[in-house]
């Protein structure tokens, strides 16, 4: 999926620039002026806002500070006000409205203090909502060449991930400007920090970390791998399931095992476990289901083997989860898994002989 400029800046949210050694100009980046009389424009004109503060935030060239107010050039002394008030150097504002016609307007300016005047102003038109983004791509360089000189050029960041399907969150220069997206298209040139985050059980957790230079109309790809459980998440996953196991077969930790199914259902619900990884919660779903059959026959001697091996209608369902996929089961090898985890229940109540069977779950959960 690829992001352009516009688009990214819908979901950009933005922060403090780094600061550096030198001085440079700062820049505020006002919100645009809706006078299309119609709301349904004001989500373009933050989008519009947020792309020019996008592209001069990652220029590394100003200090950028983003702004809810609206400007007019019809008020220079508000403008030369608001600029010594907080030591600004450029302000840059705009506005959107419609012609008789149906065309789509996007007017920019900005207001440099040193002249006390509306240094550049640009406009660009649009025929229909869905030509707009081309032309913010448009305004946004005309608008940034204009005041600071420098001739804006692009490259593109490309995502590789390998292993596991995964939704991350793109950091360039310590700001988020993309989720979810495998394509950037409108990177200004130059040398980028670049992290991509994953939002995991335990918080955030990079997948890669590095500066890369990324030159004009230049596509950069960045490959990494995506773990299907990192260790921290297979160790705590791996303690629930040998609770479970282990007291599955035994009447006195009864309450252990359901204690157990109660807290790993609920961190199930984590939004990672949810939409990344679902098969987690049917895995322990179904668990829990099979051995509350299983307290239910226990009464009539049903065994182990008779409460899981019933066939599922999804395999998934049965997937463990350490070592993907070198311990898939299938529904013919749950059954082989109950027909061990009975000798071990056997063993420990000195009915069965130990054999190799003895250490089964240790061994099955023990890291890769």
């Amino acid at each position: 999926m690829k992001a352009c400029l516009a688009a990214l800046a819908v979901i950009l949210l933005g922060g403090p620039l780094i600061s550096s050694a030198e001085e440079r100009p700062v820049v505020a980046v006002g919100a645009l002026r809706n006078e299309s009389g119609r709301p349904s424009f004001d989500p373009l004109c933050e989008t519009i806002a947020n792309s020019v503060y996008l592209t001069l935030l990652l220029m590394n060239r100003f200090d950028i500070a983003r702004e809810d107010d609206r400007y007019s050039a019809e008020d220079l002394p508000g403008l030369k006000s608001h600029a010594d008030q907080h030591g600004v150097d450029n302000i840059v504002f705009g506005k959107l409205f419609v012609r008789e016609d149906g065309t789509i307007v996007i007017a920019m300016s900005v207001y440099d203090r040193l002249s006390d005047s509306v240094a550049v102003a640009e406009s660009a038109s649009a025929q229909s909502i869905f030509d707009t983004f081309d032309a913010v791509d448009q305004i946004v360089v005309a608008l940034v060449e204009g005041f600071s000189g420098v001739h804006v050029t692009f490259g593109a960041l490309r995502l590789e991930p390998r292993g596991e399907t995964a939704s991350c969150l793109i950091l360039i220069d310590g700001h988020m400007v993309g989720e979810g997206v495998t394509e950037i298209d409108k990177v200004p040139a130059g040398r980028h920090d670049i992290r991509i985050v994953q939002e995991r059980l335990s918080g955030d957790y990079e997948l890669f970390s590095g500066e890369r230079e990324i030159g004009e109309d230049e596509t950069v790809s960045i490959a990494f791998t995506v773990p299907y459980l990192t260790g921290e998440e297979s160790r705590l996953l791996g303690g629930f399931d040998r609770t479970i196991a282990e007291g599955w077969g035994d009447g006195s930790r009864r309450e252990a095992v359901l204690e157990a199914f109660e807290q790993v259902l609920k961190l199930a619900q984590q939004p990672f476990l949810a939409d990344q990884r679902p098969e987690v919660s049917r895995k322990y779903e179904v668990w829990r289901q099979r051995f509350s059959e299983y307290l239910g026959q226990s009464s009539q001697s049903a065994t182990l083997e008779d409460a899981v091996s019933a066939p599922l209608d999804d395999k998934m369902q049965l997937e463990t989860l350490w070592g993907r996929p070198r311990f898939f089961l299938s529904v013919d090898e749950f059954g082989e898994l109950a027909r061990r985890h009975q000798g071990y229940v056997n063993t420990r109540s000195g009915e069965g002989k130990a054999g190799p069977d003895f250490r089964f779950y240790y061994e099955l959960t023990r890291a890769e």
